[in-house]
């Protein structure tokens, strides 16, 4: 079964990234529509697919992961302040019956994301 899933992992702890706020949205009419906020597990993972079976469609897509908050949470102080509030992750799902891992390795001043399966 086709399905969608991500995962966050700070880079400065080389952990999961528990407890980070996600906006995941669809892009319609020009601009992207919030689907729903997730908030990630003790490894940085959600429960369960953001989307799978009959639920996953063909279109463009966004996380906004809240990297400035999550670091602030953990009680991280940045000398100069957070160099990334939000992260957008922009990808696209062309085929509804693959998979589409999307991890997102990220710290206070990078990331990088790829498509996993």
């Amino acid at each position: 079964m086709a399905r969608l899933s991500m995962h966050m992992l700070d880079t400065v702890s080389g952990e999961g990234a528990g407890n980070i706020r996600v906006d995941f949205s669809k892009l319609e009419g020009g601009s992207y529509k919030l689907i729903r906020s997730i908030t990630t597990n003790e490894v940085g993972r959600t429960a369960d697919p953001l989307m799978s079976g009959d639920t996953i469609a063909t279109g463009s897509y966004q996380f906004e992961v809240y990297v400035a908050e999550y670091y602030a949470k953990k009680g991280i102080k940045l000398e100069s302040g957070p160099f990334f509030d939000k992260l957008p992750v922009r990808f696209t799902v062309f085929d509804a019956t693959q998979n589409y891992h999307v991890p997102v390795l990220f710290s206070p001043w990078g990331y990088t994301t790829y498509r996993g399966q």
